[in-house]
């Protein structure tokens, strides 16, 4: 998908969702609230989530002439109710799911520093130690959010959730799998390892749960059978991969409204990128 093509769709997408919410923009608004989000959008699938160099691509370029100012236009951002972001990635995630029909999931978390770790105690946007993170792979504290990323087996998204970094990987989980259909495979890393979380699954949510064990846990899975659902949830991390390749080395937001609105805005450019 082309730049161009990826603007008209996301403006198309907002258009459609706003129209479907009722919203109804001020009579003397010179953007509607659809350009606003299409903005957002640009700016999180090609600048790394600058809003400046979306705003000065789509009035060069005549996707918008009318192009409100800096301050202007970050106010209107700030003033799109957030149920129209939820809203425009559940319509993707049904559209992945209508695509796909998939019976087997991967979820998995992503760490998002908001400042290094010497920074912590002169941290504005977030603060407290519920937000000190753990990386187990790189052995290092990170202090921020995670995106916990629920995605089909080709790597779809279809649920995602914004939490604390030192909140477990585990106590996300049912706030991900709540809306699957029954008989579904979920597959996780170690990070979502619970005996009573896999009984849950089986009886009320009518679910296969499956993630990875721990070498120091009594039940144990085959060699093979580990080896097949590690080789299966390798799709999550090349997702994620593909995400980072959209972030920038650190998210620049004045509020943490405005972190998580930019954390947000990059997992829907990359649902868009998935169609």
């Amino acid at each position: 998908m082309t730049q161009t093509e990826y603007t008209i769709f996301a403006y198309c997408l907002c258009d459609e969702v706003l129209k479907t919410l009722n919203h109804r923009d001020h009579p003397q608004a010179r953007l509607t609230t659809a350009e606003v989000m299409t903005v957002v959008l640009v700016a999180a699938a090609f600048y790394g989530g600058n809003w400046e160099h979306a705003r000065l691509y789509l009035w060069e370029h005549g996707f918008i002439p009318q192009m409100l100012s800096q301050s202007r236009l970050c106010r209107r951002i700030h003033a799109v109710p957030p149920d129209a972001w939820q809203v425009v990635f559940s319509v993707l995630a049904a559209l992945h799911q209508h695509a796909e029909q998939p019976t087997e999931f991967l979820v998995d978390s992503l760490p998002i520093p908001v400042c290094a770790n010497i920074r912590i105690r002169r941290c504005r946007l977030y603060q407290g130690e519920a937000y000190r993170g753990y990386i187990p792979a790189k052995r290092v504290f990170f202090y921020g959010l995670r995106i916990h990323l629920l995605v089909t087996a080709s790597g779809r998204p279809v649920e995602v959730a914004l939490a604390a970094g030192g909140k477990a990987d585990i106590e996300v989980f049912q706030t991900l799998v709540r809306e699957l259909p029954a008989g579904s495979t979920v597959i996780g890393d170690k990070g979502y390892t619970s005996a009573t979380e896999e009984a849950v699954c089986a009886e009320a949510e009518q679910l296969v749960f499956c993630p990875l064990r721990r070498r120091n846990m009594r039940a144990q899975r085959p060699a093979w059978a580990e080896w097949y659902l590690g080789s299966r949830r390798r799709r999550v991390e090349t997702g994620f991969s593909v995400l980072c390749q959209m972030l920038p080395r650190s998210v620049h937001a004045v509020s943490s409204r405005g972190f998580e609105l930019k954390v947000y805005a990059f997992v829907i450019a990359y649902s868009i990128r998935c169609l």
